[in-house]
């Protein structure tokens, strides 16, 4: 099987999170994504977009939920 490339923002999101170790679930994507449109108005890649939201994620989980 060819191993394929992402082709959506979500699909980014997942494969990069699962390189950080870092399991991602549906509400939590959903709510971090609102939130990154909401902050940065959706410009930019694709990709860019996803390591956005992933590493939003990854900085509150790690200094705690606020």
């Amino acid at each position: 099987m060819e191993n394929k490339e992402p082709t959506t923002i979500k699909g980014h999101a997942q494969r990069y999170a699962r390189s950080m170790n870092l399991q991602l679930s549906e509400e939590k994507y959903t709510r971090y994504y609102r939130r990154y449109v909401r902050k940065f108005g959706g410009g930019g890649s694709k990709f860019h977009m996803a390591v956005g939201i992933v590493d939003s994620i990854l900085l509150e989980e790690r200094n705690g939920s606020r």
